[in-house]
């Protein structure tokens, strides 16, 4: 058969609107070679969304690229290690800015020195008006990015996400300092600093009225001098200490800024007066998931209100301990833990504290589940000094078991029939046993059989 008889391939079959939904999972520079295909890719490739979000693309084709987009909003996402594309990159800057809506620009460098950062600040002089994100970000090993003055032309009436970091550190916000840079910025809502010292240049409640949500990153002991004032529209806050804080230092910092009264904490250190304070309101949710040497502890008073915290392995029982002492379990209803790992930080014994708990939540894979009973049938979940854990809890109500996602089709029905074996003797007082182990039609009938054996169970 000769070549113009030869069968296409089979992608040149696919229709155009196959082609664009394939395409839009690519990256720039995947279209860019997509395009060089056929005329029916360079169809599809060319669509003019895909081109409204550009991701480190050539600076040297970027004009002709945003034209792809036809007028369409666009965000660029540029990182930076080369300064011959970072001095292109700000005269090309002044010719679409207009239509830029979200600007991420990230550096990357041995020395800041090495950017003519006063470039970029001329450019970002300019009003800015369809802008919503705005991301500057560096981390140099020596110096900091100097922070330029008259930002955006005071025109930034549409910015709601604001994300700074590797600036200079400067003490009251001089010459070089932030806060010349906020005077546009009265409607944002989400605010991320990542610097060590950028927050001490901020009056946050004045220049921020709007915003909602606040990431501080690397907080020291130079920053936690200054007290924290927050706005009062504020409802998610996320802190991260560097590692030399003390926790009681970090707690009354916060407890300084109220917060309360807010929807959401997050906090990397000051663990116990963030899981433990809520203002009044009990804490009716405990969740333990266990990361590496890391472990996820939330706490949550009703639907709008939680804390989290992450805590060292070595710091949970402290923790825990700080809880239970200051009475937070009273009011608990209900437990999640996720992995075998987690089970093991909170016994039995501050579960049976909790005189509320009706749910308990097991997020398990195969292998957690398999080393739930070992060879005589015994079940090893919150320790395995106690090893009768759960059917001591004896006002739980409703027991809910999941499989990870991913794992459910490889768990067998015997490893979760013993493990309801084991945990019969609390079984009197269920009400309601949730199993969703499997996953998939093949697994149905498995589970079908196992819930049948848990409702004998119950009965």
């Amino acid at each position: 058969m000769s070549t113009a008889q030869s069968t296409p391939a089979t992608t040149a079959r696919l229709s155009l609107s196959i082609l664009t939904f394939m395409f839009s999972y690519m990256t720039t520079a995947e279209l860019l070679n997509a395009a060089s295909v056929d005329r029916q890719w360079r169809k599809a490739a060319l669509t003019p969304r895909f081109w409204a979000t550009l991701t480190n693309p050539p600076v040297g084709l970027l004009l002709r690229l945003i034209d792809y987009s036809r007028g369409l909003p666009l965000t660029l996402n540029m990182a930076f290690t080369s300064v011959e594309e970072f001095r292109l990159l700000c005269q090309l800057l002044p010719q679409f800015l207009p239509r830029v809506v979200g600007l991420n620009l990230y550096f990357s460098s041995t020395d800041a020195s090495s950017f003519p950062f006063q470039l970029l600040w001329t450019v970002l002089s300019l009003p800015v008006p369809q802008l919503r994100t705005l991301c500057l970000k560096g981390e140099f090993k020596r110096g900091y990015m100097p922070a330029g003055t008259a930002l955006l032309g005071g025109q930034t009436g549409r910015l709601r996400t604001l994300v700074l970091g590797g600036f200079k550190p400067t003490a009251t916000g001089g010459a070089n300092g932030i806060g010349h840079l906020v005077n546009a910025f009265a409607g944002v809502q989400s605010l991320d600093i990542a610097s060590l010292s950028l927050a001490h240049t901020l009056s946050i409640r004045s220049q921020y009225p709007a915003l909602l949500e606040l990431t501080i990153q690397s907080v020291g002991k130079t920053l936690m001098r200054t007290p924290l004032v927050l706005p009062t529209s504020l409802r998610k806050l996320q802190v991260h200490f560097q590692a030399t804080v003390k926790p009681a230092l970090a707690e009354n910092w916060m407890r300084v800024a109220g917060i309360e009264r807010l929807n959401e904490v997050f906090s990397s250190l000051s663990e116990g007066y963030v899981l433990g304070a809520y203002g009044g309101r009990a804490v009716v949710g405990l969740a333990c998931v266990a990361v590496g040497g890391i472990v996820k502890l939330v706490t949550k008073a009703g639907r709008l209100y939680w804390r989290t915290a992450l805590v060292a392995r070595d710091d949970v029982p402290r923790v825990l301990l700080r809880l239970a002492e200051a009475d937070v379990f009273d009011e608990v209803l209900g437990v999640h833990f996720e992995g075998l790992d987690a089970m093991h930080f909170l016994p039995s014994a501050q579960l049976r504290a909790m005189p509320k708990l009706i749910l308990l939540v097991l997020i398990v894979s195969h292998d957690d589940i398999r080393a739930l009973g070992d060879s005589a049938r015994s079940i090893r979940l919150f320790g395995n000094d106690d090893i009768e854990a759960l059917p001591r809890l004896s006002g739980l109500r409703r027991l809910v078991i999941e499989g990870k996602k991913g794992f459910g089709v490889v768990v067998e029905k015997t490893d979760v029939v013993c493990f309801i074996e084991q945990v019969s003797p609390a079984l009197e007082a269920m009400e309601r046993i949730n199993v969703t182990i499997s996953e998939g039609a093949k697994a149905s009938k498995r589970i079908e059989s196992l819930l049948k054996y848990v409702e004998r169970q119950v009965v």
